[in-house]
């Protein structure tokens, strides 16, 4: 499908991976510093040279200048190369919508066919009574432990209910083996109670580290997150 004219909206600078680096898939090359023993904040200075390296500053292509708070990665292997040579314009925000035609911070306007909102995850538990579950899920705010478990429910569990910047099936089978050993009586819960201070504890934790907004209120970055699983997995003494 082709158009004559694309418009990406960004209001805030993602962080772009490259596809490929060096004649390399880029995961290839990230997945080296993907370890445990590798302080978390050398993983993702080192993540954002290697971006930087590929793409040079994003913010002479139109982005704004990167928050010093921690954002979900995105990779796309063609769109830098797009806007720079202008095959995509690019705008910062949407100051309102009138029919087809759309208004934009810039105080520029054109009239649109099709417009496509990425505006990330949103929980939704139809299956669910209310009050099953506590937290927001409106704002994707869901008390779980390990973001699998109610603490009330330990016998419920919640399989892909966050975000992260590697891919999901990886993580969501780490989960499902995890939730194996619990039905299988190789790992054993901690009460409601401790349950419930390490759903607070890691709920103020995000808080502090990410970017305020309802998509960042679920996302894990999954090299810490697999290694609290293995932590918790451990055979009950």
């Amino acid at each position: 499908m082709t158009s004559a004219r694309t418009v990406l909206v960004a209001r805030s600078t993602p962080i772009i991976l490259p596809k490929l680096m060096f004649g390399r898939p880029f995961t290839e090359i990230t997945r080296k510093i993907q370890r445990p023993w590798i302080p978390a904040g050398i993983r993702r200075h080192l993540t954002r040279f290697l971006v930087y390296v590929a793409h040079g500053d994003l913010t002479k292509l139109g982005f704004r200048t990167p928050s010093p708070e921690r954002l979900h990665v995105t990779s796309n292997g063609t769109i830098v190369n797009d806007i720079a040579y202008r095959r995509v314009d690019l705008k910062q925000d949407i100051q309102r919508i009138d029919g087809k035609t759309i208004h934009f911070s810039d105080g520029s306007s054109d009239e649109f066919d099709t417009l496509i909102a990425a505006t990330g995850y949103k929980c939704d538990l139809p299956f669910l009574a209310d009050g099953l579950v506590t937290g927001d899920p409106e704002q994707n705010k869901l008390e779980l432990y390990k973001r699998i478990v109610p603490p009330e429910w330990p016998g419920l569990f919640m399989i892909g209910f966050f975000n992260t910047g590697t891919a999901l099936n990886m993580v969501f089978e780490h989960q499902a083996r995890w939730v194996r050993d619990i039905i299988a009586g190789k790992v054993q819960l901690p009460s409601s109670e401790v349950m419930r201070q390490n759903v607070e504890a890691k709920t103020a934790w995000v808080q502090t580290h990410f970017k305020q907004t309802a998509g960042h209120g679920i996302e894990e970055e999954h090299v810490p997150y697999l290694a609290e699983l293995k932590q918790a997995g451990a055979p009950p003494t």
